[in-house]
C-alpha cells in the first residue's frame, strides 16, 4: 500500500495571519437577502424586526467568546471591530468562516423564533486591517453607505407605489445624489429627513457599557461598588463623521479597553 500523503501543506492561505497588533474589522454582508426578507414577509423599504435580527446575529458573535470591541450594523451588513489579541491568533480563514457563520446561524434561529418562519441564511466576509486611528473613519464611511443606502430604498420603493416597475425605477434613480433622491421621497412620500427613524439613517452599534452595582465582599461582608460591563445596543447614533460622532466612538472604545 502506497503511503498516505501529508495533504496539511496544501491548504490553501491557512497560515495567512492579520498582523500582530493590528486593528481589524471582519465585515460580514448578506447574501440573497431580498429572498430572505420576501420569505419572511418583511416590510418594505425597512422593517425593524430585520434589524433586530440582524442585532442578535451579531450578538451571537461577540457573546460566544469572539470579544469584539463594538458592532456596527446596518440593513444585512455587520462590521466586527477586534483590537488587542485577536481570536484564533488572527487566522484568517478562521475569522472570515467562524464570525459569518455564527451570525447565519443564530440568523436562522431567531427569525424561526420570533417570526414563526424557518429560512436559511448566509453571509460572506471580509477582514479588513488598519491603523486604530483609522477606526473612526472607516465607521464614518460604512455610516454614509447606510445613509445613501437609506435615501435609495425609500426613493425606490416610493417610485414603485407611483406606478413604475422595478427596472423604470432603478434607472429613474441613476447617480442622483442624496439631496435628489431625498426630493424623491419628499414629493411621492410626503416625508422629511427627520420623519425617517435614526436607526434606518445611520444604523445600530452593539458597545460595552459600565454599570455600577453594588453588592457585599464575599471576604469581609461589606458592601462594595463594582463595574460590570455589558454589551447594549445603541439605535440612536450621532453623524460619525462629527466631532461629537468621533467623541463618542473614543468613548466606546475607552469603555472596551477598561474592562480588557
Amino acid at each position: 500500500m502506497a503511503a498516505l500523503r501529508d495533504f496539511k501543506s496544501y491548504e490553501v492561505y491557512s497560515k495567512l495571519r492579520v498582523p500582530r497588533g493590528t486593528p481589524f474589522f471582519v465585515r460580514c454582508d448578506g447574501r440573497g437577502f431580498r429572498r430572505v426578507c420576501q420569505r419572511l414577509g418583511l416590510e418594505k423599504p425597512f422593517d425593524r424586526r430585520l434589524a433586530e435580527l440582524m442585532v442578535a446575529a451579531a450578538r451571537e458573535v461577540v457573546e460566544s467568546g469572539l470579544r469584539a470591541a463594538l458592532v456596527y450594523i446596518f440593513s444585512d451588513e455587520a462590521n466586527f471591530l477586534f483590537v488587542g489579541p485577536p481570536p484564533f491568533e488572527g487566522r484568517v480563514e478562521k475569522l472570515v468562516s467562524v464570525v459569518p457563520s455564527a451570525m447565519a446561524s443564530r440568523f436562522s434561529l431567531e427569525a424561526a423564533k420570533r417570526l414563526g418562519t424557518e429560512v436559511a441564511v448566509s453571509f460572506d466576509a471580509r477582514v479588513v486591517p488598519l491603523g486604530l486611528e483609522e477606526v473612526p473613519g472607516y465607521l464614518a464611511w460604512r455610516q454614509l453607505d447606510c445613509f445613501r443606502n437609506c435615501l435609495n430604498s425609500y426613493a425606490y420603493y416610493s417610485l414603485l407605489r407611483a406606478g413604475l416597475s422595478p427596472s423604470e425605477a432603478s434607472e429613474r434613480l441613476r447617480g442622483l445624489k442624496s439631496r435628489d433622491l431625498l426630493a424623491v421621497v419628499r414629493e411621492l412620500a410626503g416625508l422629511e429627513l427627520d420623519d425617517i427613524p435614526l436607526w434606518q439613517r445611520r444604523g445600530v452599534l452593539l458597545r460595552w457599557r459600565g454599570v455600577r452595582r453594588e453588592g457585599l465582599n464575599p471576604l469581609t461582608g461589606a458592601r462594595a461598588e463594582a463595574v460590570r460591563r455589558r454589551l447594549e445596543e445603541d439605535w440612536e447614533l450621532p453623524v460619525l463623521s462629527s466631532a461629537e460622532g468621533r467623541r463618542y466612538l473614543e468613548e466606546a472604545l475607552a469603555s472596551f479597553r477598561a474592562d480588557r
